[in-house]
């Protein structure tokens, strides 16, 4: 399970180069073997401009910002004049704003609607400022797991949770910090991945999903690498011995229940990899193999009726349990 969603890989590519940037891209790219591919993600007419985005773009608008000056030198740009704070700098620049960053900076200030402020910009730079400080205590977190004994006083995970509790709780003058807001989502996440490489499945289990469940990630490409993580932690939770301590908590979900919502999830996975990468990939293939080996001849059949009913009543008792509203869970076939 990743921390981050650094590139792996490096090519120049004649054709792919000039492709422009948006943080609202049509098509994404990816490598096969040796190969550059550029998938769609919607429809796209002829003689409509091939955009995509040079940065991962699940982080939120400020770090997408800050990510294209420093690794690729330029400015936003889109499609409605704004003004708005360089996260990176601090000073006022004018961006091109897009129908995402757009929606993105209206609700950030909208948030922020009771401060006595005069500027959007100034409720902007207060909103940069506490996602830096969410994001910084999830860097102090991973940096005392992967050095331990450099920085004790962060190795607690608990007291990481407590943390940003402390942050996004009554963040916006007697307001919580939105669930799916970003940064929050990729923290809880990245908090999920640090606790079971601890072996602590429970609360592994719980902030995968709210961090999955509870974000607004699009169906495509990083909805099914973030599927990928909350199903790695599924899977361990579906295997535990009846006798496991995390079991004397009566709410947690039962094996069959994990297994079934495992089932559920990995099928849509599944078809949106097919649909996003290609059912000749590399990638699509491998997540078939996987549900292949998964599903069980003592469950009804995934695609059935039967099933659908089996996973509704498995993912409720599961979301109940994490604290997850029972809509944000996964609609089999939606």
């Amino acid at each position: 399970m990743a921390a981050n969603k650094e590139s792996v890989g490096a090519a120049f590519d004649s054709v792919t180069a000039v492709i422009n940037h948006s943080c609202e891209p049509n098509a994404f790219v990816f490598f096969q073997g040796n190969q550059l591919r550029v998938r769609s993600l919607k429809k796209i007419a002829a003689g409509q401009e091939i955009i995509v985005c040079y940065i991962d773009p699940t982080l939120h608008m400020g770090a997408r910002r800050e990510l294209l000056q420093r690794k690729h030198f330029f400015e936003c740009q889109c499609k409605f004049d704004l003004w708005m704070p360089s996260y990176a700098t601090g000073a006022l620049m004018v961006c091109l704003l897009g129908l995402r960053c757009r929606s993105e900076f209206k609700e950030g200030i909208s948030l922020l609607k009771n401060r006595p402020f005069k500027k959007n910009s100034d409720r902007a730079n207060l909103l940069g400022v506490i996602q830096r400080g969410i994001i910084s205590t999830m860097k102090d977190f991973v940096l005392a797991a992967k050095y331990p004994g450099l920085h004790p006083e962060f190795e607690d995970l608990n007291t990481c949770e407590i943390r940003l509790r402390s942050q996004t709780n009554n963040a916006f003058d007697g307001y919580d910090w939105p669930d799916h807001l970003e940064p929050l989502p990729a923290s809880r996440m990245c908090l999920a991945a640090l606790y079971l490489e601890q072996e602590k499945l429970a609360p592994a289990l719980r902030l995968a999903l709210q961090g999955k469940l509870m974000s607004r990630t699009p169906i495509g490409p990083e909805w099914v690498n973030d599927m990928m993580d909350l199903l790695s932690i599924l899977i361990v939770a579906g295997s535990i011995p009846p006798d496991s301590p995390v079991f004397q908590d009566k709410a947690f979900p039962t094996t069959d229940d994990t297994r079934v919502a495992t089932y559920g999830y990995l099928y849509e996975v599944c078809k949106t990899a097919g649909n996003a990468f290609g059912g000749d990939s590399k990638y699509t293939a491998a997540i078939y193999e996987m549900f292949a080996g998964m599903v069980s001849k003592s469950y009804a059949r995934p695609g059935s009726k039967e099933f659908a009913m089996e996973f509704e009543a498995a993912q409720k008792k599961m979301l109940a349990w994490a604290d997850v509203k029972e809509e944000l869970g996964l609609r089999l076939g939606a």
